[in-house]
């Protein structure tokens, strides 16, 4: 038996809920049904975490006939003095590898380090001091101005503390300036070079501008500027909102214009004669004035249809040739509801 579209998608949404309540029912289950284990002299418990999070256990408590609900906050569980040694000593060697950041070595640091403040997965913060400031910041951020190539030996000082105790582990890094291209040396040559002669002219009218770097000749000019760019935006924005604008314009006056032939119609009772109860020529008189193009009539008109249709705006409501005399569908009235139908209906 082939199963419509229609109850394929009710029997989808019947297995989905169906597995949303098992679901539920396990997971209340498991979340309700447990009991609170106790300790080797049968005392009731609740068990600390390893990682030292303190954790908020949703308790019921019943006094003698009483029940009530009560939330019990319990701290992580806190090292002892053997405990906290053993993690101080895995904490100092695991130090060395996690503030490498992108160097490869503490004998060869090129980049920033990455001076963290806690060891992960313990509750152990760490603080640092170093012996060399002007090279190496509080952050491990590394101080360029002051850098040797042949390299500049800094002692570092990790302070770990944990609750009220300390220890300190203290190692050397070896700083170098970072390694660079031939583009990149010649451009902070010559920043350094702009720097120096803003400085030696500071109480002139003008600094002078590097003519060389390195032995190469530096030719100067303005930067490209984008302000004309904003200008031609705006300016295309402008004109596309214009005609958006004039188009919205004419529309909203055309519907204007049609609302008012619309109440004329009515009040002079024209809606006969479009209907075609009315083809004698005295009746054009009653009719209002056609604005726009609607008035004029091209040679078409004579083989029975008017301008609007021979353009092919033909209107909504369609005209019918009237099956009566030739002087008739030839007269003006014929030819003025028409193209006042087609004014009103297109």
């Amino acid at each position: 038996m082939k199963i419509k579209k229609k109850d394929m998608i009710y029997l989808k949404a019947g297995i989905l809920a169906a597995v949303t309540v098992i679901c539920f029912i396990s997971v209340y289950l498991w979340d309700n049904s447990r009991e609170i284990k106790t300790n080797e002299n049968g005392e009731q418990i609740l068990e600390r975490s390893e990682n030292g999070e303190d954790q908020t256990h949703k308790m019921k408590v019943r006094i003698g006939e009483k029940e009530s609900d009560m939330d019990i906050s319990v701290s992580g569980r806190m090292y002892n003095s053997k405990e906290l040694n053993i993690a101080f000593q895995t904490a100092s060697e695991e130090l060395e590898t996690l503030i490498l950041g992108e160097n490869k070595s503490l004998d060869e640091v090129r980049s920033n380090l990455d001076l963290i403040t806690a060891i992960p997965d313990t509750d152990i913060s760490v603080s640092w001091q170093t012996d060399r400031y002007d090279v190496i910041d509080m952050q491990g951020n590394l101080q360029k101005d002051s850098m040797e190539e042949e390299g500049t030996v800094v002692k570092l000082t990790a302070v770990l503390s944990y609750a009220d105790e300390k220890a300190a582990h203290e190692f050397y890094v070896k700083v170098y300036p970072p390694l660079q291209n031939d583009d990149e040396r010649i451009m902070e040559d010559l920043q350094t070079s702009i720097v120096r002669s803003d400085e030696k002219t500071a109480t002139e009218e003008y600094m002078v501008l590097p003519d060389s770097v390195n032995g190469e000749k530096i030719q100067w000019k303005y930067g490209t500027d984008q302000r004309a760019a904003a200008i031609l935006v705006i300016g295309i924005g402008a004109a596309g909102m214009l005609i958006i604008s004039e188009g919205q314009r004419k529309k909203e006056e055309e519907k204007k214009n049609s609302r008012q032939i619309w109440r004329a119609m009515k009040n002079t009772g024209s809606s006969t004669a479009i209907r075609g109860n009315s083809h004698s020529p005295g009746s054009a008189r009653n009719l209002p004035r056609i604005p726009g193009n609607a008035q004029r009539h091209s040679p078409a008109a004579s083989a029975g249809r008017c301008h609007c249709q021979e353009k092919g705006n033909r209107p909504a409501m369609a005209l019918t040739r009237v099956s009566t005399a030739t002087a008739v569908r030839h007269s003006p009235s014929y030819h003025r509801r028409c193209c006042l139908m087609a004014y009103i209906c297109r």
